[in-house]
C-alpha cells in the first residue's frame, strides 16, 4: 500500500519530543497500525491469525551492499519506544 502523506506538521512534533524524524515516523506507523484492526491479522498457512498488538520492524543498512531487519517491541508511549529504538 502506498500514499502521499504531508508531513511538514511532523517537524515542530519531532523537536517537541526529543527525536529524531525516523524514530517518530516508525512511532507513528506503528500507532496507527495498532489502531486498526484489519491491519493486526496475519495469514498463517491457510488460518488467519488477529494479533491484540503488532510490532514494527524495518531493514537498517550495517555495510555498504547488507542489511538486517529489526524489529521493536511496540509500546503506546513515544519515549519509551524512542528509548528502545535508540539502542
Amino acid at each position: 500500500m502506498c500514499a502521499n502523506v504531508d508531513l511538514t506538521s511532523l517537524k515542530p512534533f519531532v523537536k517537541q519530543q526529543n527525536t529524531t524524524f525516523t524514530v517518530a515516523k516508525k512511532y507513528i506507523l506503528a500507532r496507527t497500525a495498532n489502531a486498526l484492526q484489519e491491519f493486526c491479522y496475519r495469514i498463517r498457512g491457510v488460518a488467519v491469525v488477529g494479533h491484540e498488538i503488532i510490532h514494527p520492524s524495518c531493514r537498517i543498512l550495517v555495510n555498504d551492499d547488507q542489511f538486517s531487519f529489526c524489529t521493536f517491541d511496540y509500546t503506546e508511549e513515544l519515549s519509551l519506544f524512542a528509548a528502545q529504538v535508540a539502542e
